[in-house]
């Protein structure tokens, strides 16, 4: 199976999930070593989507080099300070600490550092840029203006 095809498939079986309430597609891009595109769903985990500032959000998603290589990756993301994000993901090729900013929850820009189980791969510092589409109203933050 070609990589266009396995990348189709996946944003299918992705998307198929990624519209019920609390979930959202994610689409990324990543700067580790060389470009690399995240394809993936993420899951707003709460008890009130709607007031909670600090919400847990929880991924699953497939990273790929452009080169017929794809990586399958978990991650766990928890906000801090209502613009704040502390998080880490893991695969079965490295781990990765991240620290960014949320913006209501649509819009993500981080900073990190990977550590690879295997020799060189996904190595150093990481600078990732991340868009989620929900239809969800929950999943969203809510934009409060006045008082």
């Amino acid at each position: 199976m070609n990589t266009k095809k396995i990348l189709i498939l996946a944003l299918l079986i992705v998307s198929n999930y990624s519209f019920s309430q609390g979930f959202a597609l994610e689409i990324a891009y990543k700067n580790v070593g060389g470009n690399h595109l995240e394809i993936g769903t993420t899951y707003r985990l709460s008890e009130n989507k709607n007031e909670d500032r600090n919400p847990l959000n929880i991924n699953a998603a497939i990273i790929t080099n452009f080169k017929n290589e794809f990586v399958p990756k978990i991650g766990i993301h928890k906000r801090i300070y209502k613009f704040f994000e502390a998080g880490f993901n893991g695969s079965s090729k490295y781990a990765e600490q991240t620290l960014g900013i949320n913006f209501m929850n649509a819009l993500k820009l981080n900073l990190g550092y990977t550590i690879p189980y295997k020799a060189n791969y996904f190595k150093g510092l990481t600078l990732g840029l991340s868009i989620s589409f929900s239809k969800s109203n929950g999943y969203y933050d809510h934009l409060k203006i006045g008082f």
